[in-house]
């Protein structure tokens, strides 16, 4: 038998039945940290809900007929997870111990206890009926025998759910993480005493000391501080919902002596954490349902970054956020996809999290090579949901700037993770056509220009003299100065020098529309527009509105036109058409 640490930790999870998973098995290695991110709706926080359901700390819970995949009754929800290096006390033979396995965490398998490449594991199944009961389990997975797995056996895991309902973690009720504290520091609260007293005067509870819970309280106000929530002068009191202990009525408050459940929603949850983390230590396995829930950005980053930084048990989280994901290591997170498949994130990764985290939560990824690409997309995106047609964001369609010349780089690991792709960006760099043919020999479509053009190239070179002269007007727009509006001119003084720079017969007539622009003129056009000291578009907002603009003269170009062609495929890919 593999030795290890003495810190419980879940590696596996199967799912048969329970909501949108029919049969789904999850493996997540031997990782302290695991961050569970993808698109919306496609079962992170169904995850979540599985592993604290078949190792909840509760007496009974409560399901019902929409729990079961499709509501498909006629067939058992069962769920079964298994758990490594399981606390001492469920290992004795009077216990669970004839019942261990082992297991192996090269081939994710269980095996017999015996095993010398394995790890002690116990392997725990939920099962619920059509009449709704629960029944918990510890099963031998080479005997397939079984065993009971009380309320009490399970509460030993230490697994905590910080989702909606925290409140209750403040309180001192039956279940709570502190009731279980009290009993396991053998100091039993006074339930008598703190009745008579609630019934005497608030006054008197606010005045007792609770010395015999002051090193508690202070870890938990210390580890509140270190996540950046003060709450000097914490101490129990009476909470106005109830009268009785058990029932709730003794429950932590501020020094302000306001309940601690009266705070906000990410105050709540950060605090419910430092809980956890000041009476269990690492011993504790905890299930954050959208960590950034409720909390600013910098808040949600410090968070995670304390998570990382801490060896606070086992921390499965769900997130949205860019904010978090950035401050983890890529293999701390596992990308779930619609069809229920969890992929684990490598270190390869890692740089196109820094660059671009967005696309963790994406279905379909359009890599641009730099900040104008993306502006365009966006534009042209846009104005396809302006003319009522299907929005990127329905499609689950995410645009992202791959950072110039690390684009072929990004588009290879996300092709290896599965998203479907596409590319696009410049042909001006000497190594284009050889990168592009790296691509597209994987089977990655790649959108580039001819005769080694940029963008800007691109455009000038194929759209019509009234369109050049509006690109023209565009950029003046986004860039001119309130007194040349006075002077009623076309354009700004600046622009017009600047376009003269690059045609020295240039004129400010030539943009009404019907000057005929030579092959030489859009050349030294594009060549202007792209110029590092000052390029035209290069800032996401302003790609956006040449965007929006070549949307709108799209249509009038021949059919053969690469401009057209190009644009139209990206938006109807975008739109999944």
């Amino acid at each position: 038998m593999v030795t290890t640490t003495n810190m419980s930790r879940i590696v596996q999870l199967h799912i048969k039945n329970f909501r949108r998973f029919a049969d789904a098995t999850f493996s997540f290695g031997n990782d302290r940290i695991v961050c569970l991110v993808g698109r919306g709706d496609s079962g992170k926080s169904t995850i979540l809900d599985a592993l604290y359901c078949v190792l909840a700390p509760s007496r009974s819970l409560s399901f019902c007929d929409a729990d079961f995949h499709f509501g498909k009754t006629s067939e058992p929800i069962v769920i079964e997870c298994v758990v490594v290096d399981p606390p001492e006390t469920l290992l004795s033979l009077n216990k669970f111990g004839t019942y261990l396995s082992g297991f192996n965490q090269t081939t994710g398998e269980l095996s017999d206890a015996t095993d010398d490449q394995s790890t002690n594991a116990i392997c725990v199944r939920l099962t619920v009926g059509s009449d709704l009961e629960p029944i918990w389990e510890v099963v031998n997975q080479t005997s397939k025998e079984s065993i009971r797995f009380g309320y009490g056996d399970r509460s030993k895991l230490n697994v905590v759910h910080i989702a909606d309902f925290v409140n209750r973690h403040f309180g001192f009720s039956e279940g709570t993480p502190l009731a279980r504290m009290m009993r396991s520091s053998d100091t039993q609260v006074d339930t008598s005493s703190v009745v008579s007293a609630l019934r005497e005067a608030k006054d008197r509870i606010d005045s007792h000391p609770f010395s015999e819970m002051s090193s508690t309280l202070q870890s938990i106000v210390s580890s509140a501080k270190e996540l950046g929530i003060d709450v000097d002068g914490l101490k129990p009191s009476i909470d106005a919902k109830a009268l009785l202990v058990r029932d709730g009525g003794l429950c932590l408050h501020d020094g302000t002596k306001v309940p601690l459940r009266m705070r906000g929603k990410g105050s709540r949850r950060i605090l419910s954490f430092a809980i956890q983390t000041a009476l269990s230590g690492n011993s504790t396995i905890t299930l954050i349902d959208e960590i950034e829930q409720g909390l600013e950005p910098d808040r949600a980053a410090w968070l995670a970054h304390m998570i990382k930084a801490n060896d606070w048990g086992q921390v499965f989280m769900t997130t949205h956020s860019a904010s978090v994901v950035k401050e983890l290591a890529a293999a701390d997170i596992f990308l779930l996809s619609d069809s229920g498949e969890l992929r684990h994130l490598s270190d390869i990764v890692q740089g196109l999290i820094r660059k671009a985290p967005e696309f963790l939560f994406g279905k379909r990824i359009i890599l641009c090579e730099g900040a104008t690409e993306v502006g365009v997309v966006r534009g042209i995106g846009e104005a396809a949901r302006k003319a009522g047609r299907c929005p990127f964001s329905l499609s689950g369609t995410v645009v992202i700037d791959g950072g110039g010349s690390s684009f072929v780089d990004y588009a290879k690991q996300l092709f290896s993770l599965g998203f479907p792709l596409r590319v696009f960006c410049d042909s001006d760099r000497k190594d284009c056509d050889i990168k592009v043919q790296e691509l597209e020999s994987q089977g990655i479509t790649v959108f580039n220009w001819e005769d080694r053009d940029a963008l800007e190239d691109a455009v000038f070179r194929n759209v019509s003299n009234e369109a050049v002269s509006r690109i023209i007007r565009l950029y003046d727009e986004l860039n001119k100065h309130d007194s040349d509006c006075e002077r009623n001119q076309i354009v700004s003084e600046e622009t017009i020098q600047e376009v003269r720079l690059a045609i020295s017969s240039f004129d400010a007539s030539w943009l009404d529309g019907q000057h005929e622009w030579t092959i030489e003129e859009r050349r030294s056009l594009g060549k202007c527009a792209k110029a590092k000291n000052n390029s035209w578009f290069k800032r996401i907002d302003k790609g956006e509105r040449l965007g929006m603009l070549l949307a709108e003269i799209l249509p009038t170009l021949p059919e053969g036109n690469i401009l057209r062609r190009h644009f139209t495929a990206i938006e109807a890919w975008g739109c999944h058409a």
